[in-house]
């Protein structure tokens, strides 16, 4: 009996359930919205700040389909070849014994 030993093993550095990259992308995305209140009127700051954080961490939820991030799946849904990929609709025809 073989037994197989991993070559390389996959581990990302955690904070309680964020990843390394996920805080990366959250201090960006903070930092962005920081920036961009200059061109929104002053009652409206905190509003727009509690909205941005909160867009910013949906973003950063795993998506429904492969597993991936929803900014990556948004990424990935903008930049396919609409030419090259097309869904074709696969149907089944029933053969019955008679």
């Amino acid at each position: 009996m073989t037994k197989l030993i991993p070559r390389e093993i996959k581990a990302e550095t955690k904070i309680y359930f964020f990843t390394l990259k996920s805080l990366v992308f959250m201090g960006i995305w903070i930092w962005l919205s920081v920036i961009l209140t200059a061109c929104v009127h002053k009652s409206l700051y905190l509003p727009f700040l509690a909205f941005s954080v909160l867009v910013g961490f949906i973003l950063q939820l795993p998506s429904k389909v492969l597993g991936k991030k929803t900014y990556q799946m948004i990424y990935l849904l903008i930049t396919k070849d609409r030419q090259k990929y097309r869904s074709e609709e696969i149907t089944q025809e029933v053969v019955t014994g008679e």
